[in-house]
């Protein structure tokens, strides 16, 4: 699976929240591009090993977007990354039991956010400082027989490691508001069929 796509935007009379909370206008064009490419490479390691069941797949997704208006209120991340590595195979009871195990890694570039205003409920424009710029590592294991599913997933399980000069002061999802550390989340889908 290859995918390429690329967008433009041009927006006018851009409404936005200024850094007081305050209701503002843009009234130039502001224009905004981007290019996405998404991948998928998998190996069969059936052909590696000669044998071995199931195959391991890299899902890939690249996004670079660029605000073109120079002076416009509006901010993006430049980079934004997302990479899949997993085992998937259908082993054991017949090759019923699907499996996946993996990582995910994530990224975007550092860029000015949006600051969260509990006073007008919406998020207000800010240039004082920046977020982004640090890694985010997933573990996930998930499991199908039949109609039934589960999942496991350990999200930013390496959070707590990149607490150093570098990262300490980019680690956020929105300005004021820590990115959450290492959670662990189990879920079950199981569809009975009469």
């Amino acid at each position: 699976d290859h995918s390429l796509s690329v967008g433009y935007y041009r927006m006018k009379n851009y409404t936005y929240f200024n850094s007081d909370a305050l209701p503002s206008q843009y009234a130039l064009p502001i224009h905004w591009m981007y290019a996405d490419v998404s991948n998928r490479f998998e190996v069969s390691l059936e052909s590696i090993f000669g044998g071995g069941q199931g195959s391991l797949k890299l899902d890939s997704r690249i996004r670079v977007q660029e605000v073109f208006s120079s002076d416009a209120p509006f901010y993006l991340p430049l980079l934004n990354l997302r990479q899949s590595l997993y085992y998937d195979a259908n082993i054991l009871f017949d090759s019923t039991l699907g499996i996946q195990l993996g990582f995910t890694f994530r990224y975007f570039s550092s860029f000015f956010a949006s600051d969260y205003s509990p006073l007008v409920n919406d998020y207000t424009l800010q240039t004082r400082s920046r977020i982004g710029n640090f890694p985010i590592l997933d573990a996930f294991l998930n499991l199908r027989v039949l109609s039934f599913r589960a999942y496991l997933v350990a999200e930013n399980f390496t959070g707590n490691l990149f607490e150093t000069n570098i990262f300490r002061y980019n680690y956020w999802s929105a300005i004021g508001y820590p990115y959450t550390d290492c959670q662990i989340r189990v879920g079950i889908d199981w569809i009975f069929i009469d």
